[in-house]
């Protein structure tokens, strides 16, 4: 079994009888050691004490607990209750997981340790195997007695089921022939589980609880990201033999990052790494602001040392105090992709997903590659913006020549049509946005007259001005309204229609390729009059919008973002989302999404598909400059 360490390296050696006396210490190291006891917590039982069957003889009985099986099957997992009373369950002896260790009768939480497999059944014989350790119900030493153990081609790990007539099943092992029994027929907290002469009492009869569909609020496969900066994950080492230290990391949903939490009693959870290590206990202790504070049975809270979050950095623990190095987001919600395909140096200027196919404006012409093959084709067009809908076959372009081309395609890229839909005397008209409605198409331009790009403070910024057009057939174009008219630099624009309202999303910054906000306007009258401007995401960072997407319950705005290396857009950018309810009320921020390239990731563009979300972007833009497609088949 792999050990991971969460320590200098200097500090692998230390056992966790020396944890445990410096624990609550700032800066004390945590490791992944194997615990050998665990608390218990009340499971929360309602069956009421009332007379069972009188053939059982006085006494406090209880109703037949709820969810008892009367057949047995191959491969269930169950918790063994015990007649004498239903609240008490057979469990590990300090929730222990080594060899040897004995039985008793603990208060039932369901937790990891009370939970057998059922393995077997000819002739009703079954093997019950530990779901917290994978050893065994078994019998062992001289005289014998149940414990842990192994079950080796014996029988000692060998258990004839005897049901009963009241529901209530009998284990007899194959070895001793004796049954398992409560000693001394007391139902108390702590009492041996063993072995004696069956004699059909209470004592020796337990109730078979399936626990499989059993679920603790926080089961579950988990990321865990620093509050300090959320591309950064608690991740273990790939050779933890070789290096034990675990550090925070660049976010990438490997398995090295994907923590199983596993509730294992008395409001512990059992965290192990998915590719495999020895486990630590925590409790889950939540803090208003959605984070949480993973508190260590043997040492206090983890924390990012020193409170600097950079990769490589490795986590401490320490007494909890509420400081944001403590704070830890448990995250499922990744988005994660695979690449489908690269076409590297392609001096592109825009692309956009058209069904199979990727439609870029590459040397400022037009052209399609095949996602199935790359082959490449020009479509006999000029531009270097592009907006597109393959339902309809309609392709938006516009160039610097001051023209807005309209190429129309069928399903195999045939062209149907390719003619100037509008052209300007003066300036330049860029990022055309559009929308299909079901009478006619919406579409967006931005118009600048002065400056394009400013990127010099001492020049005076151009205006941009973002027009919204409608079109039924697009033989006749119609002006609706400007979006917005402003001297800042308005570009990746973005157009949803939902439930009658239309949404305008772009980018606003005041010089090229610095911090950016991304604003949101929104129409309630077909696009004749906007509200005010809602700011999104702040211009704290670089932000290039992709795509803003309805969802059941909101919407999602796609980016990319330079936050982790403020000032390196493109090259230093990576790929985020962030959600929001139905009344534009963000519900998470910054959510990584984990692509193919883990930075220099400028999107074009984000298309829910047949086989699932495709990714368009261009990697490292002011260099390499190649287009990259990923898909998250989830």
């Amino acid at each position: 079994m792999r050990r991971l360490l969460i320590i200098s390296a200097a500090a692998v050696a230390v056992t966790v009888a020396v944890l445990c006396i410096i624990s609550y210490i700032k800066g004390v190291p945590f490791s992944f050691l194997k615990k050998e006891e665990e608390e218990v917590d009340t499971f929360d039982y309602t069956a009421g004490d009332i007379e069972r069957q009188s053939a059982r003889g006085p006494g406090p009985f209880y109703e037949m607990p709820k969810g008892a099986v009367h057949e047995i099957s191959t491969e269930q997992t169950c918790v063994l209750v015990s007649a004498l009373d239903p609240h008490l369950a057979l469990d590990t002896a300090g929730g222990g997981i080594s060899e040897g260790t004995a039985f008793v009768l603990s208060t039932r939480t369901d937790s990891e340790s009370q939970r057998f497999m059922l393995q077997g059944g000819n002739n009703g014989v079954y093997e019950l195997i530990s779901q917290k350790c994978e050893l065994s119900l078994a019998v062992s030493g001289e005289p014998a007695s149940a414990c842990l153990g192994r079950n080796e081609n014996n029988e000692s790990g060998q258990w004839e089921m005897k049901e009963n007539v009241d529901g209530t099943f009998t284990f007899v092992n194959l070895v001793t022939m004796q049954a398992l029994d409560v000693s001394g027929g007391i139902a108390e907290e702590g009492n041996p589980v063993d072995l004696a002469d069956e004699n059909g009492t209470d004592a020796q009869k337990f109730y078979l609880i399936p626990v499989e569909g059993i679920e603790h609020p926080d089961d579950g496969n988990y990321t865990i990201a620093g509050v300090l900066s959320e591309s950064l994950a608690f991740g273990a080492g790939a050779d933890p033999d070789a290096d034990p230290v675990v550090r925070l990391s660049s976010l990438d949903g490997s398995a090295l990052q994907r923590w199983n939490f596993i509730y294992s009693g008395y409001g512990w959870y059992r965290v192990e790494n998915e590719e495999g290590s020895d486990y630590e206990l925590f409790r889950i202790e939540r803090n208003e602001n959605g984070t949480v504070v993973l508190l260590n049975k043997a040492i206090g809270a983890l924390e990012v040392s020193e409170g600097t979050a950079w990769a490589g950095n490795v986590i401490t623990a320490a007494e909890p105090d509420g400081s944001f190095e403590q704070m830890w987001l448990l995250r499922q919600d990744l988005e994660a992709a695979e690449r489908v395909f690269s076409i590297e140096d392609t001096t592109n200027g825009d692309a956009k997903i058209y069904g199979d196919y990727v439609v870029s404006a590459r040397d400022d012409v037009i052209r399609y590659f095949s996602i199935s093959d790359f082959t490449s084709h020009e479509l006999g067009a000029a531009g270097s913006w592009i907006a597109c809908d393959y339902a309809t076959g309609v392709i938006l372009t516009a160039d610097w020549n001051r023209s807005v081309h309209l190429i129309r395609t069928d399903g195999e890229m045939n062209v149907l049509e390719n003619r100037p839909i509008l052209s300007y005397s003066d300036g330049l008209s860029i990022d055309p946005a559009l929308w299909t409605a079901d009478n006619g198409w919406y579409f967006t331009l931005t118009h600048i007259t002065g400056t394009v790009n400013r990127n010099d403070p001492g020049k005076e910024n151009g205006v941009y001005q973002i027009d919204l057009y409608f079109t039924p057939d697009f033989q006749t174009i119609q002006y609706v309204s400007t979006v917005e008219s402003r001297k800042a630099n308005l570009e990746d624009v973005d157009l949803c229609i939902e439930d009658g309202v239309m949404y305008c999303v772009y980018e606003e910054e005041t010089l090229d390729e610095q911090a950016s906000s991304i604003v949101l306007r929104r129409s309630f009258d077909n696009g004749a009059t906007w509200s005010e401007p809602m700011e999104l995401l702040p211009a704290n960072a670089d932000h290039e919008p992709a795509r803003f997407l309805k969802k059941d319950w909101g919407f999602r705005l796609y980016y990319s973002c330079d936050m982790d290396q403020l000032g390196q857009s493109y090259n230093g950018a990576k790929a985020y989302y962030a959600d929001y309810d139905a009344e534009l009320t963000p519900i998470n921020l910054n959510r990584p999404i984990i692509l193919s390239h883990a930075k220099g990731i400028l999107f074009y563009d984000i298309v829910a598909w047949e086989d699932g979300i495709r990714y368009l972007y261009a990697y490292n833009k002011l260099t390499e400059n190649d287009i990259v497609m990923d898909r998250n088949a989830a």
